[in-house]
Formats: structure tokens, C-alpha cells, sequence
């Protein structure tokens, strides 16, 4: 009785203290102060610490999620507030009893820390001087790991490397489409390119950037959409992060994404902001961020940038840099100054990739030249110094012990196990791959296609990668050519099959030679042929355009068989002439209007806008495929707005709901199909088929053999395809 007396008790100071920690009011110099959405971040514990009461927990989260907005990571649901900011302590407290949860907080919005140009800032020339740039270029100028920019998101500018395939965390939002031009600003700083003769030169002159979007189509941030961004880079291969935004609130959810992201070895570099407080903004404030200032004059601290306890180092205030619109301009503030301390990390990495995140950043402060003597809260450990820091790191460099990386992700598109009918196309359905860092594979991918559509029988389509690191994969997928009634080519008549993708697609400038990939030939009579199979064409690599390469074949009897393949030579981006559609309607609340007709031509991000909404009045837009009468996207708008999404080729409708106004109300929106298609390439060139689907084959010219797949055959007539397709996919688990 006594033992149960105290666990009781001691329960009951558990749930308490949870209580206490999770709903308790802020610190002095804490108090919610910033902007918030009209949404509250609810963190649930696990599951598994309720036994006996799993039901329970499982309805409080489905009556949580009903009204949720998003996930932010496991057991942490963005949820919809209305009225927050009036009533911030009620709605928090309705979960304060609720054992289930550990804690609740707002939504708080974040800014990118930029600030108007100041014409006194100093010209690139002398901030690369200040900060010792061409002597640290001297050691090492461009490498590294992935380096996540969690921003705007970063516009595939021609000066900026070619872009790590990137995430937004907001739905139907590319990663390439930057709308504030804040991200693009700041990748131009930590990796424009060097040496190119074009425009500026960042920090390394040829970093690997992973854009990460965290804003939405209205240029709003959210911590959720923040720490989503970070935990999607930590878990995708970045191994510095580098966040040009902040806020002024404390948030449970950004704290545990940085905590995240940091125990998985990410340096992380944050800009203080630029309110010119003695206080830093959040996450520059958590202790296991390196919190970046900025100075404009290279000897005290810039009248703008936030200081104090925990600052890190100071960089320049302004930095000639990349925009989203294709060319360059001057851009200052807190969020200028952040990339140039990243970048210095991804030199240093580059110089020794076992550098610890704790390392990196003790390194930048033994290299940083102090301003003030010593280090203070006005500049830190004072302003960062390139040359210095990597000597530093070159002075006590051992041999770098480099683990064996993970082998590199081979992902097979559609069906493992596919049948065809005797004499059909065999249509690749693609493939993708990756190495550990997100560095695309797809064009290393070796195909050994021996599929004969002939004769019937069951074939092996296996697909080989190897990345830089020596780490290989490998895949299959089996195809079963089924007999059927079809006329066959009269005896001794040759048939030519093309080796490989049609069309082969490659990029306008690329290195990367154009690989002939061959075709296939035999006859009844004499069997292979394919040694006399007589090439005729080649595309030029110089000049954009379609061009066609013939196959012909003839046999010893004088007939002849002949099979063509197109090669594309496309630019980086294609402008196409963009489709507008206006609609507009009246009505009162209820009332639903149909427009049809919309036709994209070319599958890519549409602009929907909203010209005109009468006042108090909403409206609901839904794009609808009219193929299938499935709802691509919805949007609801109370004003005039923006927004995009992403849209297939085909034919669509648009329906437009009234669903609040007074009396008779009006409305007008307009849509513009795709402007620009962009074609990002790694650096080995790969066909790309239908748009989307990175594909190769390499040229293989062996034929399939029948004795080793009888017992095979046997098996499918007795046992059927999906018998099969159940053991393959067995195996692939």
C-alpha cells in the first residue's frame, strides 16, 4: 500500500513538473512579444509511454489533427487558432491538463534580416580584403559538403553552381521559385561563382547549395515551416545551415529542429538580426548556434546588427550578390553577414571534412580578428578572418580519416515485375539515384536491357551506380514478354531495335560528349547482326535543337530494316509563350461557377491570381483535371492575392465557390501557364524522358538466353505473374 501511496505521489509531481515546464509563464525579457498567425504548435509525447491508455491518446490526437494545418516531425502538429493574439492565454491553457501533451506554443512569424542598401557600404573589392578572403582562396576556393540555405528559396541563377535538388516546406512551392529574392541574395553570397568572368564571386567559388524554402506563396514565415526546412536538411545530407532569418519569440519547435539538426553534426550559422538591440533574435540565440553580427566598416559593430551575450563573430554588412530576376545588386543587413561565415565552413570542411560542428566553430573564433580587444558583446570574437582560420586549419591538419559513406539510393519507377504482349515496345518506366549527400546519380546509371519482344519469356533489366566514393547499388526489374497471336517478319527478314532511351536529352553547354547508345539487330536466318547495324547522324553539341540519328541493317539476301532515335540539345530554361485565362462571376453566398478550357501544354508552375474580390467577401478557386475530375489544387482568398501550383499537362477546369459576402457579390482571377522550363542536369549528362523522368541506358548489344529461364517460365504458368511479383518484392524488402 505504501510503495503504491508513493508512486502515486511521485507520479503526481511528474505530470506536474511537466505542467509547470510546458505551460508556464515566460521569463522576464521572454514574454511573447513577436508577431504570430492565428495557429498553435502542439507537441504530443509518444505513444508507447501511455499503456493502458492508447485509445484515449489516440482520440485527443485525431481530435488535434482534425483541425491541423500540417506535421512539423513526429508528434508535432501545426493547428488553427482563430483570435489567438486576443486570446492567447485561454486557447493555452484549454490543453494544459491534457497529460498527453508536452507542450503548447504560438506560431510565431519569423523575417528574413535584410535592410535597405546603405551607400557608404564598402565596395566587394574591400570586404573581401577585410576579411582576409584571397588569402584563404590561396589554401582552398570552392568544395565542401551540401550546404543548406533555409530561406526564400534560391532562383537557378546562370552565376550560382548548379543547385543540390532542394525541399518547401510548403506544399505545391518550388525550392528554385524565389519570390522575395532574399535566398538567391544570399546564395550569391556564400557560393556565387569565381574566376568565370561573369558578375560576383561569393565566399566559395563553387559550394554545393541545398535551397531549402520555408516561406509561403505571400512571403510569409513561420517558425513550423522554419524547423521543418531544418530537420528535412539535417536528414537530407547538409552538414551546415545557414539561416538568414530569425525571430524575436522563443519556440519549443524551432529549439528542438536546432537541437535536431546540431546532434546530427550540422554546423549551424544565424543571423542575429537587424533591430540594432542588445538582445539576439532566435535561433542566433540558442547556445549551439554560431550567432553572426555585422560590421560595415571592418572596426566596430554595424548601428544595425543586434549584440550581446552569445554572439559569435561579425562579417560585413553588405555584399554584392545574385537576384532572382538574372542579375546583381547590393544587399546589406544581418542576413549578408551569415553567409559569408557559412561559407568560410564549407572552406574549411572542404580543407578537412572530419571537423566536428564544435570544432568548425571554435576555429572561426580562433581565426576571427578581435575588434574591441578581446572578446564583447558588441562584436564577439570579433570579425572572421578566411586566411587565418584555414591556416589554422592547415597547420594542425592530420590525414583525414573519411568513413566509408552509405552507398548511394537506386530507386526503380514503376512496376519491378512488368508484362508486355509478343512484339510490343518495351517502355522503360526510369529510374532515379543519389549518393549520401543528395548529389544526383541518375546519368551513372549503367542499364543491361536484354528484353527480346519477340520471344516470349521472362527477362532481367538490371541497373548498376557507382558514386564518387567507390559505394555501388544495384536493381532489378523483371519484364515477361507473353506470347501471342502476331505476325511475325517473313524468315531471314532483319528487325533493328533501338538500345536506350528515345529521346535522349542533353544540356546546351554541358562537357559531357554525347554517348551513342546502339541498336539491336538479327534475323532469323544469320542471328546477330547488330555488328553491321550502319549509324547515320550526330547531334551538335554546340547548337540547340532536335536531331535525329538513324539505324540500319541489311542482311546478306539485301534486305534492310532501319529504326530512328531523337537527340534534344535544350538550353538551361526554354521560354514558351505563357497561356493567360480571366474569369470572373458574381453571385450571392452560396453560389459555385464553372470555367472550362484551361489547356497546359507544358507541365510546370502556374500563377493563379485573384484581380478582384468584393470587400467582406471569400471565395474558394479549385483547379480540376477534367481527365480524371480529380482536384489538383484549392486556394481560398478574402482579398486580392497570390499563389501558385504545380500542373500537369492536360486539360482543366476552374471552379470558383462564393463562400461569404453580402448580397450580390463579385470576383476575378486570372491564370498564366508555365513561363519558363528549366532543365537541371548533374553534372554527366542524362536523357530525360517525358519532362520529368531522368532516364539512360548504356549501350548493351548482349541478347537474352533461354535454358537458365525456363524454370522460371515454368513457374509463371503455374503459379501466375503476381506469385512472382509477391517473391520480388519480398526480396526488395
Amino acid at each position: 500500500m505504501i510503495k503504491k501511496l508513493i508512486s502515486l505521489i511521485l507520479c503526481a509531481i511528474f505530470l506536474v513538473t511537466v505542467c509547470l515546464f510546458s505551460f508556464s509563464t515566460y521569463a522576464a525579457g521572454d514574454e511573447p512579444g513577436g508577431e504570430m498567425l492565428d495557429q498553435i504548435i502542439i507537441k504530443f509525447f509518444d505513444r508507447s509511454s501511455f499503456p493502458g491508455k492508447e485509445k484515449q491518446y489516440d482520440d485527443e490526437v485525431t481530435k488535434i489533427r482534425k483541425d491541423g494545418l500540417s506535421i512539423v516531425s513526429d508528434n508535432v502538429y501545426v493547428v488553427k487558432a482563430d483570435g489567438l493574439s486576443k486570446n492567447l492565454n485561454a486557447i493555452l491553457n484549454k490543453y494544459k491538463n491534457s497529460e498527453f501533451i508536452v507542450y503548447v506554443e504560438p506560431n510565431y512569424i519569423g523575417a528574413f534580416d535584410a535592410t535597405p542598401n546603405d551607400p557608404n557600404y564598402s565596395a566587394l573589392k574591400a570586404l573581401l580584403t577585410a576579411i582576409n578572403a584571397q588569402n584563404g582562396w590561396d589554401i582552398i576556393k570552392s568544395g565542401g559538403p551540401a550546404v543548406a540555405i533555409v530561406d526564400s528559396g534560391i532562383y537557378q541563377h546562370p552565376d550560382l553552381p548548379k543547385l543540390l535538388p532542394g525541399y518547401s516546406a510548403v506544399a505545391n512551392l518550388s525550392p528554385n521559385n524565389d519570390m522575395v529574392g532574399h535566398g538567391t541574395g544570399v546564395a550569391g553570397t556564400l557560393g556565387a561563382l569565381g574566376n568565370n568572368g561573369t558578375g560576383t564571386v561569393g565566399i566559395n567559388w563553387n559550394a554545393n547549395i541545398l535551397p531549402v524554402k520555408v516561406d509561403d506563396a505571400t512571403g510569409t514565415l513561420s517558425v513550423a515551416n522554419i524547423a521543418k526546412g531544418i530537420i528535412w536538411a539535417a536528414d537530407n545530407g547538409a552538414k551546415i545551415l545557414s539561416l538568414s532569418v530569425s525571430t524575436t519569440s522563443d519556440s519549443v519547435t524551432l529549439k528542438n529542429a536546432i537541437d535536431y539538426a546540431y546532434s546530427k553534426g550540422c554546423a549551424i550559422f544565424a543571423s542575429t538580426g537587424n533591430d540594432g538591440k542588445n538582445t539576439l533574435n532566435y535561433p542566433a540565440r540558442y547556445a549551439n548556434v554560431m550567432a553572426v553580427g555585422a560590421t560595415s566598416n571592418g572596426t566596430a559593430r554595424a548601428s544595425i546588427s543586434n549584440y550581446g551575450s552569445g554572439l559569435g563573430v561579425v562579417a560585413i554588412s553588405s555584399y554584392t550578390t545574385t537576384t532572382a530576376t538574372g542579375g546583381y545588386a547590393s544587399m546589406g543587413g544581418t542576413s549578408f553577414s551569415t553567409p559569408q561565415v557559412s561559407g568560410l565552413a564549407t572552406l574549411m570542411l572542404a580543407l578537412n571534412p572530419t571537423l566536428t560542428n564544435d570544432q568548425v566553430y571554435s576555429y572561426i573564433q580562433q581565426g576571427a580578428k578581435p575588434l574591441g580587444g578581446g572578446y564583447n558583446e558588441q562584436t564577439g570574437y570579433g570579425l572572421i578572418d578566411i586566411g587565418k582560420t584555414l591556416q589554422l586549419i592547415s597547420a594542425h591538419n592530420q590525414p583525414a580519416i573519411i568513413e566509408t559513406p552509405p552507398a548511394p539510393v537506386l530507386t526503380l519507377w514503376g512496376s519491378l515485375v512488368m508484362e508486355i504482349d509478343q512484339g510490343a515496345d518495351f517502355n522503360e518506366p526510369g529510374y532515379s539515384a543519389a549518393d549520401y549527400l543528395g548529389t544526383d546519380l541518375s546519368g551513372a546509371v549503367s542499364v543491361t536491357n536484354n528484353v527480346n519482344i519477340w520471344t516470349p519469356g521472362l527477362y532481367t533489366v538490371t541497373y548498376n551506380v557507382e558514386d564518387a566514393a567507390g559505394q555501388t547499388a544495384c536493381a532489378t526489374r523483371s519484364v515477361m514478354v507473353s506470347e501471342r497471336e502476331i505476325e511475325l517478319p517473313p524468315v531471314g527478314t532483319p528487325v533493328i531495335t533501338i538500345i536506350g532511351s528515345d529521346p535522349i536529352i542533353l544540356h546546351l553547354g554541358s562537357a559531357t560528349p554525347y554517348s551513342e547508345q546502339g541498336a539491336l539487330a538479327y534475323d532469323d536466318v544469320e542471328g546477330d547482326l547488330s555488328a553491321n547495324v550502319q549509324i547515320i547522324g550526330e547531334p551538335n553539341r554546340e547548337a540547340a535543337g532536335t536531331y535525329t540519328i538513324t539505324y540500319t541493317v541489311t542482311n546478306s539476301a539485301g534486305q534492310q530494316a532501319s529504326a530512328t532515335r531523337n537527340v534534344l540539345i535544350l538550353a538551361a530554361e526554354e521560354i514558351v509563350e505563357r497561356t493567360p485565362y480571366n474569369f470572373s462571376g458574381q453571385g450571392k453566398a452560396p453560389t459555385t461557377t464553372t470555367h472550362s478550357g484551361v489547356i497546359v501544354e507544358q507541365a510546370g508552375w502556374m500563377d493563379l491570381k485573384a484581380t478582384a474580390v468584393d470587400n467582406k467577401s471569400a471565395i474558394t478557386v479549385n483547379i480540376i483535371n477534367m481527365d480524371n475530375n480529380e482536384t489538383i489544387y484549392s486556394n481560398r482568398f478574402t482579398a486580392i492575392g497570390a499563389t501558385q501550383f504545380w500542373a500537369d499537362e492536360g486539360r482543366y477546369k476552374v471552379t470558383v465557390t462564393i463562400n461569404e459576402g453580402n448580397g450580390n457579390c463579385k470576383y476575378s482571377i486570372s491564370l498564366l501557364t508555365p513561363e519558363k522550363i528549366f532543365f537541371n542536369f548533374s553534372e554527366e549528362e542524362v536523357p530525360y524522358d517525358e519532362w520529368n523522368a531522368l532516364l539512360t541506358t548504356i549501350p548493351q548489344t548482349d541478347q537474352a538466353g533461354l535454358p537458365w529461364q525456363i524454370p522460371l517460365l515454368l513457374a509463371a504458368s503455374l503459379f501466375g505473374l503476381k506469385a512472382i511479383n509477391r517473391s520480388l518484392k519480398r526480396k526488395q524488402l
